[in-house]
């Protein structure tokens, strides 16, 4: 049974390992983002000082990039150590992701021939 991918440009399997790699990279770049967060919120003046339980949800920014990078520490660990004839379907990524474009940069399909991410730098979704 041939598999084929929602995609244009991306092949029906891609191999596991390479799969987790980029997943690494993935995590890590989000850890990175969190800690760019916690750092512009750091910077933010306040008209009242926050309350004590309010810092110590902001904490959580900290934490979060913590794992992340811990997670991302794993996936690439893990990418490292497995065979590189393990495929896996590309289409089994489009499963319930609600960040629409995260299987395109997981499988690189979302990048330039050089690696870099087609999304621009300093795209900003405004809530």
């Amino acid at each position: 049974m041939t598999v084929t991918s929602e995609f244009p440009g991306d092949t029906p399997e891609m191999v596991l390992a390479a799969l987790l790699q980029e997943v690494a990279t993935e995590l890590a770049s989000s850890a990175a983002l969190a800690g760019s967060v916690q750092v512009a919120l750091s910077r933010c003046r306040f008209s009242v000082p926050p309350d004590p339980e309010t810092l110590t949800k902001l904490q959580g920014l900290d934490r979060i990039s913590q794992s992340l990078d811990s997670v991302s520490r794993l996936m690439a660990s893990l990418s490292a150590c497995l065979p590189q004839d393990v495929m896996v379907a590309t289409s089994a990524l489009n499963a319930d992701q609600r960040h629409n474009n995260l299987p395109q940069r997981i499988t690189r399909s979302g990048r330039t021939e050089s690696g870099e991410s087609l999304s621009r730098p300093g795209d900003v979704a405004w809530l």
